[in-house]
């Protein structure tokens, strides 16, 4: 496994980004981003809003149009 982003489901409309980590020898490849994007896609596809409470998903998507749509 080289990373991964934990995400609990919090009523039916509402998915809660609670972990994103990335192994150390893999940093620095957009690895952790590629994660958070496919929670994303995904939550798009099933109008699910998102709140993310991970420092990484927080810092990610938090003030940026592009993510507007899905943040909770």
């Amino acid at each position: 496994m080289i990373g991964e982003c934990r995400y609990s489901v919090g009523g039916t409309a509402k998915w809660i980004i609670s972990h994103t980590g990335v192994r150390p020898e893999y940093n620095g490849r957009g690895i952790a981003r590629r994660l958070v994007e496919c929670v994303i896609a995904a939550a798009r596809e099933r109008g699910v809003k998102i709140v993310p409470l991970c420092s990484y998903a927080k810092h990610l998507m938090c003030g940026k149009d592009e993510f507007k749509d899905v943040l909770a």
